[in-house]
């Protein structure tokens, strides 16, 4: 399947997360989950930061069906910035920075971890030259 969700419930808000390619069938789904979940309480977050591919099909069929489900749009909260293609009007899109890798350069792989090795070479490197060409 190209398209999955993972949705939980937290202090009344329902959280879901949207992966994959929504297409109108993927629309679909959502809706239906949107309709089974959500208990008309809290806010509806949906994160869109896994969704590979939007179509427009797909986002024209979610506002409709928005619309048409009557779900309060001033609750819904799209995370990303696919959220701006896909939020029917009245709805918000939080746009999240991204985070940082908190391993102070412990991972090989990671770019902390690259720009530190390339620190130490520096210092090394100022280290090692003559005291006239230092300055």
């Amino acid at each position: 399947m190209n398209f999955q969700m993972e949705s939980r419930e937290s202090n009344k808000d329902l959280h879901v997360r949207v992966s994959g390619i929504f297409d109108g069938d993927a629309a679909e789904a959502l809706i239906d989950l949107l309709r089974r979940m959500y208990n008309g309480a809290g806010r509806i977050f949906i994160d869109t930061r896994g969704l590979a591919d939007l179509y427009v099909h797909g986002c024209r069929g979610f506002r409709q069906a928005i619309a048409r489900e009557s779900l309060p749009v001033e609750r819904l909260f799209f995370k990303g910035e696919q959220g701006f293609q896909m939020g029917p009007d009245g709805s918000r899109v939080l746009v999240m920075k991204k985070k940082s890798c908190r391993c102070k350069g412990a991972c090989r792989e990671c770019a902390c971890a690259k720009r530190l090795r390339e620190h130490h070479a520096r210092a090394a490197q100022r280290a090692a030259m003559p005291e006239s060409c230092a300055g």
